[in-house]
């Protein structure tokens, strides 16, 4: 008899926890995330001089697509980026969290940085407009 006393206490107990665990996690997941910055590549190329040490010649750039992600804690977006100077590629992994660079590191395997296709990162040039004549 004690046992069936000690079970039902236990499930007095637990039962608000498994009200919990049944909650629809994906409308939690949704309020917290973070939107994908409106233009990241003018946000690294506006921060390039703070984002790496004086030591870091950058030389070129080429920066990869955003993609989510989901290994490093406090940033949702993350793009790669390669730096070519003097004929030696470096790559590196910048996570954002909305429309802030959150960390910045020499890429590592879990980055997955190798397998990204790049294009040129640039400052956008205006073109001057033309003079209306009279």
């Amino acid at each position: 008899m004690t046992s069936r006393k000690t079970i039902r206490s236990m499930m007095r107990t637990m039962l608000p926890f498994a009200a919990l665990l049944t909650a629809p996690v994906s409308d939690l997941a949704a309020q917290d995330e973070a939107k994908p910055p409106k233009d990241y590549r003018k946000l690294v190329l506006a921060n390039a001089p703070a984002l790496f040490k004086s030591s870091v010649e950058r030389g070129t750039m080429d920066i990869s697509d955003l993609r989510p992600v989901l290994h490093y804690q406090g940033a949702e977006w993350m793009a790669c980026l390669m730096t070519d100077t003097a004929g030696k590629p470096r790559k590196w992994a910048i996570y954002f969290h909305g429309e802030t660079i959150v960390h910045v590191r020499e890429a590592l395997a879990i980055d997955r940085c190798g397998a990204e296709v790049y294009v040129p990162l640039k400052a956008e040039t205006r073109k001057p407009r033309a003079a209306n004549k009279p």
